[in-house]
């Protein structure tokens, strides 16, 4: 290598080497001799490596990304580096466009494409991020705080932050840059900053949704009987709007009593079968008579179910008297009955909940799973009456002969005659009712024996059975 000047009054140096095919290059350097020296230095390390089919290196990876980007062009041209460096070199406007097309390609929606190309496409101009090098994690990070400060909710940023750090990621993932300059920044904890929160409509909400729906007349396109077999598909299925808005009259295998989101609609981008209730079949079938396979499921005389679904369901709140905002200031939107549906299925083992909501965690389906004032009220009513009373109370309350009060503070200790087997002793407790049945339930089991005290569950005395008990454990 050896570095010099064309003629006495250049500006620049110029830099000669052979490359790995053998070939004299000459590349344009800089104005300081001792900068285009380190230049030509890295140039020839490039070189070798290529010679050698290795990899590159993390120093010199770094000083190719901020590398001038016409002297990448030119060794890209000539072979020295893969085509696919250069691309760290184009302006951002360009980058985003590969990435808006990257995302197609993944069968992301239209919707979604745009929108992530809007949110890079704003932090680009007003931070003034020209080309790849210009992004830095301060700058990004001042940005976004900006945008809290001026009213912009937590949720939202982390929804910026997310979609700047997947662009990042895939300018790594294609080579375009070694490491993501946005790797040390964390999402911000969205509970301190709730600007909406929503909530879970009662059973006898839904119920009148539907019913006062069902006669109303035409909203955005969708007769009042369309609307309300809506709510009750998405409130008994959990689908999103997005994800109703994409099936189709092919989707549905009533015999089957199922429905089917494809990946590129689905959340988590895989094919989802959801099952249907037989009810909700029958009334899907008659609204789907007579339309092809290809023919949308929701929307009435619109081209797809409208957009504006949580407009359209609050309107219809109001019809039916049902409350949009409740007390705590809780909103029932139309994503409101995804988590209606998870809500109801609170009494469903946990992996069978998380499955027909198609979480990937079960923290996510606890997070969708509202506890209502009635169900406070009934675990409330499982917990022992602690009321303090008088022995005789006690015994004409619960038909108790003895109590064992001690520090130990014993389970209550019944006596129950029963034709079988005589006096039967046991740790019973709850109402008459409850106790009955529990004695019902016993009455043809060996019974205990008689004067024993069970403190805690367990036994601490133990005497002889009496003698009408010896005759019915000998017989």
């Amino acid at each position: 290598m050896r570095v010099f000047k064309k003629v006495r009054t250049a500006k620049r140096f110029t830099i000669e080497l052979r490359d790995h095919l053998g070939i004299v290059r000459r590349f344009s350097g800089l104005t300081d001799r001792r900068q285009t020296e380190q230049m030509g230095w890295r140039i020839e390390t490039l070189v070798e490596v290529r010679s050698a089919r290795g990899g590159l290196g993390l120093e010199i990876s770094r000083w190719l990304e901020v590398a001038p980007p016409a002297l990448k062009v030119r060794l890209a041209a000539v072979g020295i580096i893969d085509g696919a460096r250069v691309g760290g070199a184009k302006p951002l406007a360009e980058l985003l466009q590969d990435f808006a097309r990257h995302l197609g390609a993944k069968e992301r929606t239209a919707k979604y494409v745009g929108e992530c190309e809007a949110m890079l496409q704003r932090v680009f101009d007003e931070c003034r991020f020209i080309a790849w090098s210009d992004i830095t994690s301060g700058k990004v990070e001042t940005y976004l705080k900006g945008l809290r400060d001026d009213g912009l909710s937590v949720r939202r940023s982390n929804g910026y932050l997310t979609v700047l750090k997947s662009f990042a990621r895939w300018m790594v993932d294609t080579e375009q840059a070694t490491e993501s300059p946005l790797r040390g920044l964390r999402k911000l904890n969205e509970k301190i900053d709730v600007r909406r929160e929503r909530r879970a409509a009662t059973p006898d909400e839904l119920r009148k949704l539907i019913a006062a729906t069902a006669v109303s007349g035409e909203l955005y396109g969708m007769d009042g009987e369309e609307r309300s077999l809506l709510y009750r598909f998405c409130a008994e299925t959990g689908l999103r709007a997005n994800e109703a808005r994409t099936l189709t009259a092919g989707a549905f295998d009533l015999d089957a009593l199922t429905v089917r989101v494809r990946a590129g609609y689905s959340k988590h981008r895989e094919t989802d079968t959801v099952p249907l209730r037989e009810e909700l079949a029958e009334a899907l079938r008659r609204h789907l008579s007579g339309k092809l396979p290809t023919g949308k499921a929701f929307g009435g005389r619109y081209r797809r179910l409208t957009d504006r679904t949580a407009d359209m369901l609050q309107a219809d709140l109001a019809a039916a008297g049902v409350a949009y905002v409740d007390e705590q200031g809780r909103v029932f939107d139309f994503h409101g009955l995804r988590h209606s549906f998870v809500t109801n299925l609170k009494h469903a083992p946990s992996r069978v909940a998380q499955a027909l909501a198609r979480h990937k965690s079960s923290a996510m389906t606890d997070r969708y799973t509202h506890v209502r004032l009635n169900d406070e009220r009934a675990a409330l009513e499982m917990m022992l009456d602690l009321t303090a009373r008088s022995s005789d109370e006690q015994a004409r309350a619960t038909g108790t002969d003895d109590v064992v009060g001690t520090d130990q503070q014993p389970y209550p200790i019944h006596r129950i005659h029963t034709p079988e087997n005589g006096a039967r002793f046991g740790a019973l407790g709850g109402t008459n009712q409850q106790i009955s049945a529990q004695v019902g339930a016993n009455k043809n089991r060996v019974p205990v024996m008689e004067n024993a005290v069970i403190q805690r569950g367990r036994r601490v005395s133990n005497p002889q059975p009496s003698d009408r008990q010896s005759d019915a454990l000998t017989n």
